[in-house]
């Protein structure tokens, strides 16, 4: 980030970081880590809750900035398809000559989508211990 920054890179970091930042100030490794982003003039866009479950809440799914000169929308997507709930953030202007592009992405080819829903449907009724008739829509 050193280098994107002293490269005046407009950059945004998205992902499950697995670092709980609800244990800021209360756990020095995730204060100590909250910290060096600041220090890289990282904002932290994501300040709610992102995966919760029924013994658990926790804010692991963040994304961060260096973009503080334009409009920046971001938030939760409420929905209980996964224990993780959606992130997004929309930037109205990101000048194209300064966009750094390396990212990882994974790719489903030749998925069924019926398959699928009808595949984690299931996996979660399994590891949530509902009964067959119970939508998960409905938990």
């Amino acid at each position: 980030m050193h280098e994107l920054n002293d490269e005046k890179y407009t950059y945004f970091v998205c992902g499950d970081f697995n670092i709980n930042l609800m244990h800021y100030s209360k756990v020095k490794c995730v204060t100590d880590y909250v910290d060096n982003l600041h220090t890289l003039s990282c904002k932290l866009l994501i300040d709610k809750l992102t995966r919760i479950t029924k013994h658990s809440a926790t804010l692991i799914d963040h994304i961060y900035t260096n973009d503080v000169k334009f409009s920046i929308v971001s938030g939760i997507i409420i929905d209980d398809l996964s224990d993780h709930l959606p992130i997004f953030a929309i930037s109205k202007k990101i000048s194209p000559q300064k966009v750094y592009s390396k990212r990882k992405v994974r790719k489903i080819n030749g998925l069924n989508a019926d398959h699928f829903i009808a595949d984690l449907q299931s996996r979660l009724n399994t590891k949530l211990n509902f009964d067959q008739l119970t939508s998960v829509n409905l938990k």
